[in-house]
């Protein structure tokens, strides 16, 4: 039984790497002969030869066309999944192992093929940028296999695998010293393979996690100087060893170029370069696009610190945008997911376009800064949300013409590991600033987090919070940039998403300690979003839906399947009562108030729901870390249903302009290398049609949410945008001291195009007149004057007579 376990596991999980080795040995070991033994032939033949789709429809037609046992079926169902994996076809993978997944009761090895359909998950949602998603698969596979060891099964192999793809997941989040102390317990793992066709391949497996601990180490040594010499031991090891091979040879020869770069050493670097390019010359053709891009950007960033001449840089800018364009044409073809990969979210992409973008400026003089632009705003226009909503092309001119207004800056943020770059436009001018590298803005932006978390209780966490406030500030606006965004009272602002949710709001910026009670600010996906929303959104301004929605639900989350967020601080205040005054700005015929059982997701599908304007929800949010877009909010419950919203439900309906989130952390998103936006639920607003949500990354106290709900209708209904709306409210709120604390007035904000007002004109209450068939009061009070005046003749008649 341990054997079986062993092998099966052991080819399945490596078959596709190394092209099928030894399978057919070990059915035929391990297995009984029975009638499919040709189908595990057959797959294994096409393995050897590097036909994987061959393979995959040998497993494919066998699960068809043949009965098989459970353990059986799951294991041709992860082979299938393994060759649509490696032929990229993640989305069919991900079916595959669905399929497999009820079988696991009824298999003899359920433990060890748990193991095995979570690994294939968390390398699927790995591949996808899902990074806390396929930490968590590759958590539970883990715990299974140590299930497995327990029960008597060797697991080493597999333990291994598991480990090598948990490095690359920790190093994906951050988390370098536990990627460090996995990467080390991996590396002295005894393993015991018996299979020779599979013990000369562990010597490269070990090479990548010596690669992939060298990485780990490079990055800590960026942020403690002490443990400075590590990495590069380490990443000369597993380039010394002939067993590094492809991709990862490459990768490592990159990496101790740019170390070289860093240091300032030209002749190392230059030799690790060299190296690269060799290796990437002996890679197939179809491999070599991501390295290529990598090499390309250390060689220009080394060619230009290294003070190269003017014809130089001419050649490298030639290969640079030849690497561009091979770069558009990819995307232009790679179907992305919701929630997954999207262009500029990778290192290798936004270093590169860090690097590309230094060297237009460098050799275009005044015009840089917009022909580097330019640049970014093509790759932007393949995002998910501007594919979906595109309908030209965007260049600056079109962006001034009808995007930017009078006083309207948009500031665009290109974060990457040497530098970020930062672009400032406005109507007349496009000016460029280079600002230091992502990593400390990343480690700033947690420790604000953690303190905007609660409000400040004392002097000492108040100072300490307005010092990172500062910094912060201080790193995202540099001093020649101040005067020109002094003079805009509107910012657009784009790329915070490589940074991480920042609330720009509760930043000082000259004379004010709060930016977002001076400046009305919006959060845009991209340039080509922002351009395409705001034309959408002139051209709905003329629509008759003017109607305004609250939806509040007082359901308790907890007792949803999902775990809820922001209990805590939004208890069971969410009645009619508390929140019926937020629309009173409006006249009575326009708002329209859904309170408990009323307030679910069929209430969405009612037909009058297309004449509404604003729908704003007051309820709990919830988070289901399972999903690949986890957010969601917690609605009444309907006819079975259990009452959460999440964005595959948004995708049904047709949002109306403006959609705003009071609810705890609905702007939260989780980690990935994802499109801007794509894995949130306001994206997924967005993407059915608003232009506009307001939302929060941060759990919200119910008085100041109530207050400044109410503030934002009131301006909302005079004619402002959101954006001007959100701003008027925070310095309203700003005027009682008891709400004074970042923590009640700058956490919410308008992601989308927050710039264009909602309502075509001002709406007034109506004024009570003295007549008419809505007037009841004032016709008793003419009857009660008339019937005085004839009382009064009657009277006096009396008197005289």
């Amino acid at each position: 039984m341990k054997r079986i376990t062993q092998i099966v596991g052991l080819v399945w999980l490596a078959a596709v790497a190394t092209h099928g080795f030894g399978a057919q040995e070990a059915i035929e070991k391990y297995f009984p002969p029975t009638a499919n033994d040709k189908i595990y032939a057959e797959a294994d033949a096409h393995h050897r030869r590097g036909d994987l789709e061959k393979a995959l429809q040998v497993y494919l037609d066998g699960l068809e066309n043949e009965s098989h046992s459970p353990a059986e079926e799951i294991f041709l169902r992860g082979s299938a999944a393994s060759c649509l994996s490696s032929l990229g076809r993640h989305a069919e993978a991900l079916d595959q192992v669905i399929l497999a997944e009820p079988l696991l009761s009824k298999s003899f090895r359920e433990k060890q093929q748990r193991a095995e359909l979570a690994g294939h998950r968390a390398s699927i949602y790995s591949h996808w940028g899902l990074i806390d998603l396929a930490w968590r698969w590759s958590d539970l596979e883990l715990r299974e296999l140590d299930r497995a060891e327990k029960a008597g099964d060797e697991v080493g192999w597999s333990r291994f695998q598991a480990l090598l793809q948990r490095v690359k997941l920790e190093l994906g989040r951050g988390h370098y010293e536990t990627a460090e102390r996995l990467a080390i317990e991996a590396l002295r793992m005894e393993i015991a393979i018996r299979l020779p066709s599979l013990e000369g391949h562990l010597p490269g497996y070990r090479a990548t996690m010596q690669l992939m601990l060298g990485v780990a180490l490079w990055e800590q040594e960026k942020r403690d100087p002490s443990f400075e010499g590590r990495s590069s031991v380490v990443v000369e090891q597993a380039v010394a060893n002939p067993a590094l091979i492809g991709r990862h040879r490459v990768q490592a020869e990159i990496l101790r170029a740019e170390m070289a770069v860093e240091d300032g050493d030209w002749d190392t670097a230059q030799i690790w370069l060299d190296a690269a390019e060799r290796s990437l010359d002996s890679m197939p053709p179809s491999e070599r696009p991501p390295q290529r891009r990598s090499w390309a950007a250390i060689s220009v960033r080394q060619a230009i610190e290294a003070g190269s001449s003017t014809q130089e840089l001419d050649l490298w800018r030639e290969q640079m945008e030849e690497l561009h364009l091979e770069f558009l044409e990819y995307w232009e073809n790679t179907p992305t997911r919701e929630g997954g990969y999207g262009i500029l979210r990778k290192k290798v992409a936004t270093d590169f376009y860090s690097e590309f973008i230094r060297l237009v400026l460098s050799l275009e003089g005044e015009s840089g800064p917009e022909v580097a632009l330019e640049r970014l705003i093509e790759i932007q226009e393949l995002s998910r949300l501007s594919q979906r909503w595109a309908n030209g092309i965007t260049t600056l001119r079109r962006l001034r013409k009808e995007f930017l207004q009078e006083d309207h800056a948009v500031l665009v943020y290109l974060p990457a590991t040497a530098r970020t770059h930062l672009f400032v436009v406005d109507k007349n001018d496009a000016a460029h600033y280079a600002l230091p590298g992502h990593r400390y803005v990343r480690e700033l932006r947690a420790d604000l987090r953690s303190s905007l978390g609660s409000r400040c209780e004392d002097e000492e966490s108040r100072l300490s919070q307005a010092s990172i406030r500062t910094e912060i500030s201080q790193l995202l606006f540099p001093k020649d940039a101040v005067p020109t965004l002094a003079r805009a009272r509107r910012w657009s602002i784009v790329g915070l998403e490589d940074f991480g949710h920042i609330p720009f709001e509760c930043l000082p910026f000259g004379d004010h300690e709060f930016l977002g009670a001076a400046v009305a600010i919006d959060v845009l996906p991209s340039l080509p979003f922002g351009l395409f929303a705001a034309i959408r959104s002139k051209e709905t301004l003329g629509n008759e839906a003017n109607d305004v929605w609250l939806m509040v639900a007082d359901t308790n989350p907890l007792g949803s399947t999902e775990s809820a967020t922001g209990s805590r601080s939004i208890p069971a205040v969410l009645s009619r009562s508390f929140a019926s005054p937020i629309l009173e700005s409006y006249p009575a015929s326009q708002r329209r108030g859904f309170f408990g059982a009323e307030a679910s997701r069929e209430t969405l599908g009612r037909p009058d729901f297309e004449n509404c304007r604003v729908l704003q929800f007051l309820t709990h949010g919830i988070h289901d870390p399972w999903r690949e877009q986890p957010t969601g909010l917690q609605l009444s419950a309907g006819e079975g249903q259990n009452g959460s919203l999440f964005a595959e439900d948004i995708q049904s309906i047709k949002a109306p302009p403006l959609v705003i989130l009071t609810a705890c952390q609905s702007a939260v998103s989780p980690n990935r290398s994802g499109d801007a936006a794509a894995a949130t639920l306001s994206g997924a607003f967005l993407a059915a049609g608003a232009c506009a949500v307001i939302d929060s990354g941060f759990d919200l106290e119910p008085e100041s949410t109530r207050r400044m709900s109410a503030s934002i209708h009131r301006s909302l209904g005079e004619g402002r945008s959101p954006a001007e709306a959100l701003r008027d409210a925070r310095a309203d709120l700003l005027q009682d001291p008891r709400f004074a604390d970042p923590y009640y007035h700058s956490l919410l904000r308008v992601f989308g195009v927050g710039q264009q007002p909602v309502f075509e004109r001002p709406i007034r209450i109506e004024e009570p007149v003295a007549s008419g068939p809505s007037n009841g009061w004032g016709a008793f009070a003419v009857c009660g004057v008339l019937l005085g005046v004839l009382l009064g003749f009657w009277a006096r008649g009396r008197a005289v007579s």
